[in-house]
């Protein structure tokens, strides 16, 4: 039956999918140049921020980064960005990224936790940013469409891990299938690289 993932779904692909577009040590010059070159393009540029349709108190905008940071120039994935700044702008330190682990929503976390006292405290000094990872949340999305067979009627244990299994290879190859550059573009180092893309486009030092 045909049915669609989300990004959470994303999670049985990790141990199927190849990371082959990260940088290899015989283009790693060219891999730093390029990522030099989009850094110092996201350095000079700035943020448009608006208030949250969700709290007006807090600042939202989008931030357009390479889906492959070999390739500033090419195709681009949009992520969304949110900001909750310093309440004493006079005593202000810097800024702090706060995100919940994984793939969860960055945009998400800081609307929820905007409110507690711990949040309005750290919220004194400092300003609190937060993005919504590729394929996640209010970022470009990750959807899919697949096929999968139905679940066995032999409920044993090795009957439901074989099934699991090919369930997964399923729909790790049917995702890639049909949008594997932006699939392979999901990964730690990436969001890694995105976060110093923000940082970045923020201005600021650390």
């Amino acid at each position: 039956m045909k049915r669609f993932c989300s990004f959470a779904l994303a999670v049985l692909l990790a141990p199927l999918l190849s990371y082959a577009q990260l940088a290899s040590s015989d283009d790693a010059a060219a891999t730093q140049q390029d990522e030099a070159a989009y850094y110092e393009a996201a350095r000079s540029s700035r943020l448009a921020f608006k208030p949250c349709p969700e709290n007006a108190a807090l600042e939202c905008g989008t931030l357009e980064v390479p889906l492959d940071y070999r390739q500033p120039r090419g195709e681009k994935a949009a992520l969304a960005v949110i900001r909750a700044k310093a309440l004493d702008p006079g005593r202000r330190i810097g800024v702090l990224f706060a995100h919940t682990g994984g793939h969860g929503s960055g945009v998400d976390f800081v609307l929820g936790a905007s409110p507690a006292p711990a949040f309005v405290r750290i919220r004194q000094r400092f300003d609190v940013v937060s993005l919504d990872p590729r394929g996640a949340g209010r970022s470009r999305p990750f959807l899919c469409g697949f096929d999968l067979p139905a679940a066995p009627a032999d409920n044993s244990d090795a009957s439901l891990i074989a099934f699991l299994d090919d369930q997964s290879q399923r729909i790790a190859q049917q995702c890639l299938d049909q949008d594997r550059a932006f699939v392979q573009s999901i990964n730690g180092n990436n969001f890694a690289r995105d976060i110093e893309a923000l940082r970045r486009a923020l201005g600021e030092q650390q």
